[in-house]
């Protein structure tokens, strides 16, 4: 049995999991996905085949007395690695996943036919599969997602990456960020890129509302809305009537919405919607756009989904070569790309694609074949499955 590990369940922004994980059960493979914990808000129960850990009351105290050297020593490992501000809550959240690594032994074996544990990310999720294993003796490996990790907790990330037989990357970008870091683990770094259903993209009813562009992503500083608003500020000037429109919520909704206020930028903030219907928008957009930016602190996306979906569904991406979105792009041939946090520059290119049809469908059929040839859901989920040995 192949477990893939997630942090919290249900989140909107990691659907793609869930889809990876029934993709793999329809090829024949033994999988179950398993969250440590369940996201704020969510119901008792899921009704995607997602279990909840804590639903099998593991115990973590009968972990902790069967191996009292091994966790006491992961435990050490965790909190020296630890950095005040990486996204694992520092301290007291390496703290946090220790426990969820003891329950997740306890529970891995109790059950008896757990033949690997799967993290899909590298962060807490990662960080629990591992003291899991230390203690099961359960091979565990992980997914490399978002370049942050570097930034934050480069050690902590060296230290996975070492005890981890596998670690799957979904770029060529995010594998030569870990081989850059454990240059010893190249040979255990694999490609498994992320799938989208090729075969049923999204597609846009009637009542679906019609935007000139359309960003789809978390009200977060790495996904660049403030770039779009100030582009869209300056590009309403040329294009009256235009309509933009962002989907997703988030920390910063209300400074964007109070910058956009101010520009008099036509940006309808739209907030979370659910996957088919920020798809369904999506799909009815002349153009899609992200305008993704390293932040501050470091973050920044590797592959974001959002643009995968707008591909497949055949409408042209507008972005930044910021993680691996120039591979996904082709460098600009399967999409435009522009300079993160040139406002003026992502202005000029949205302009162009909206005054050009033959080169919005030119953009269109690129993106949806590149998509088709490196992002098919059932591809990708063989692929996964071969890499973990499943």
């Amino acid at each position: 049995m192949l477990v893939l590990v997630c942090r919290s369940h249900p989140e909107p922004t990691q659907t793609f999991h869930r889809r990876t994980a029934a993709a793999m059960a329809a090829e024949g493979v033994a999988v179950e996905r398993w969250a440590l914990r369940r996201a704020r808000g969510a119901a008792a129960s899921s009704d995607d085949g997602t279990r909840f850990l804590r639903d099998a009351r593991p115990c973590r105290t009968r972990a902790l007395l069967r191996h009292p050297l091994r966790s006491l020593g992961a435990l050490v490992g965790l909190v020296a690695r630890a950095r005040r501000r990486d996204k694992e809550g520092g301290r007291l959240g390496a703290l946090a996943a220790w426990a969820d690594g003891l329950a997740l032994a306890d529970h891995v074996r109790r059950r008896g036919d757990v033949t690997r544990l799967h993290a899909q990310f590298a962060s807490w999720e990662a960080s629990a599969a591992a003291v899991a294993s230390r203690l099961t003796g359960v091979p565990f490996s992980f997914e490399v997602h978002n370049p942050y990790t570097w930034v934050a907790a480069p050690g902590a990330l060296a230290a996975k990456v070492r005890a981890a037989d596998v670690v799957t990357a979904i770029s060529q970008e995010a594998r030569r960020r870990v081989a850059a870091l454990v240059p010893a683990a190249t040979a255990k770094v694999r490609v498994v890129r992320c799938g989208v259903d090729v075969e049923h993209p999204p597609r846009p009813s009637p009542a679906t509302p019609r935007f000139d562009v359309v960003a789809v992503g978390s009200l977060v500083p790495r996904k660049g809305h403030e770039v779009l608003v100030k582009a869209a500020a300056r590009l309403a000037a040329r294009r009256p009537g235009l309509r933009v429109a962002v989907v997703g919520d988030g920390p910063l909704r209300a400074s964007l919405e109070a910058l956009a206020r101010a520009l008099d930028a036509p940006v309808t903030f739209l907030g979370a919607r659910p996957e088919d219907e920020a798809g369904a928008i999506t799909a009815a957009a002349t153009v899609a756009c992200l305008a993704c930016v390293v932040a501050a602190d470091g973050d920044e996306d590797g592959v974001p989904v959002a643009l995968l979906e707008a591909m497949a569904a055949g409408v042209p991406v507008v972005s930044t070569p910021v993680g691996g979105i120039a591979e996904l792009l082709e460098d600009g041939r399967a999409g435009v790309l522009v300079a993160p946090h040139d406002a003026v520059g992502l202005a000029s290119a949205l302009d162009r694609l909206l005054g050009d049809a033959a080169l919005r469908a030119r953009l269109a059929a690129a993106g949806r074949d590149a998509v088709v040839a490196r992002h098919d859901l059932s591809a990708c989920a063989r692929d996964l499955a071969a890499a973990l040995g499943a």
